[in-house]
């Protein structure tokens, strides 16, 4: 379900990354502190027709410049997420599909160690994520985030 698919992306954005900074950067120079924006939804499996309409979705919404979903990583360990995602609505009666207007925000801790990247939102729910990092892009692959609907992506972010 669409909708499904949807709420995992939303997951990703709200319960995904954690704990305290880590002033070591194990990945090079490249540093995760900063203002990261989704900027694709990557689908390996051609087959799973809930994943490639999402990724449609995205694709036109992105191709708009809409906001959808930042993560700001602070130096002080904090991580705020800002989702429009669940404000997504579809019209399939109408030509366009209008960016999100309203936003959720949540606040979190993280940490980063080597490519594990661990997020624990307000209630301390910890998740640990494989991650891909360069100067200006961060990866995350799909089932890191939520194996049940997100296999076989990957959720592309672009440094600001």
């Amino acid at each position: 379900m669409i909708t499904r698919s949807f709420l995992s992306l939303v997951i990703v954005a709200l319960l995904g990354f954690s704990c305290s900074s880590d002033k070591e950067n194990p990945m090079g120079t490249a540093s995760i502190e900063g203002t990261w924006d989704v900027a694709e939804l990557k689908v390996d499996d051609s087959s799973n027709q809930d994943l490639l309409f999402a990724k449609g979705i995205f694709d036109v919404l992105i191709a708009q410049d809409c906001e959808l979903l930042a993560l700001t990583f602070k130096a002080d360990g904090t991580l705020i997420t800002r989702s429009g995602v669940s404000d997504i609505t579809i019209d399939f009666n109408a030509t366009s599909i209008p960016c999100p207007t309203s936003f959720e925000e949540e606040d979190a801790t993280w940490s980063l160690e080597g490519d594990q990247l661990t997020i624990t939102d307000a209630t301390g729910m910890a998740e640990t994520a494989t991650i891909q990092l360069n100067s200006s892009s961060l990866i995350v692959a799909g089932e890191d985030i939520e194996a049940e609907s997100l296999t076989g992506t990957e959720i592309v972010f672009k440094k600001r």
